[in-house]
């Protein structure tokens, strides 16, 4: 991943209410794609035997992005519980992909929201503190239509983009 520089802010609105945000900056035109140096052994015994493939370099752009959340919290006598939302806008670092590579990007939105639950005090039942947070995280990979330049590099167009559904539960025992 590429060098990131981050700020941010979480203000206690009340008791019970957490808002936070942060900016992070991206320093994708350093990077370098990860791109395997690919070389092949070419066994025609001639010199030299390994031939070496061109990758062009990746050009990515640097990025700003943006996070916002929130968590409210209820403490009850032997329950507490929370709930979260957030949204974060993630721009793509690829260019245009007119030329030889084919790199398959979008700008990308985030949507999420979650759910914790805390059993605090449930003895004789239960001694020690169960956790237990749902998570849920929707992304939208904006559509992009890739069309080469076809004097130059024949082929066909590509597209990407689409929509990602993450789910997840996790529970924490204390002993």
């Amino acid at each position: 991943t590429p060098a990131r520089a981050t700020a941010g802010v979480a203000v206690d609105v009340t008791d019970a209410l957490t808002v936070a945000g942060d900016v992070t900056w991206a320093n994708w035109s350093r990077f370098d794609a990860g791109v395997a140096d690919l070389k092949v052994l070419v066994a025609l015994d001639i010199t030299p035997p390994l031939v070496a493939s061109d990758t062009p370099v990746a050009a990515f752009e640097d990025t700003v992005s943006a996070r916002l959340g929130a968590e409210y919290r209820h403490r009850g006598a032997r329950t507490h519980w929370a709930a979260r939302g957030g949204w974060a806008y993630l721009p793509s670092p690829v260019p245009p992909q007119t030329g030889i590579t084919s790199y398959a990007d979008g700008d990308r939105m985030l949507v999420t929201a979650g759910a914790g639950i805390t059993l605090a005090d449930w003895a004789p039942i239960l001694t020690r503190p169960i956790d237990i947070d749902l998570a849920l995280q929707w992304q939208h990979v904006a559509h992009q239509l890739t069309q080469k330049d076809v004097a130059v590099y024949p082929g066909e167009a590509f597209s990407s983009g689409g929509d990602i559904l993450h789910a997840g539960v996790t529970t924490t025992v204390r002993f």
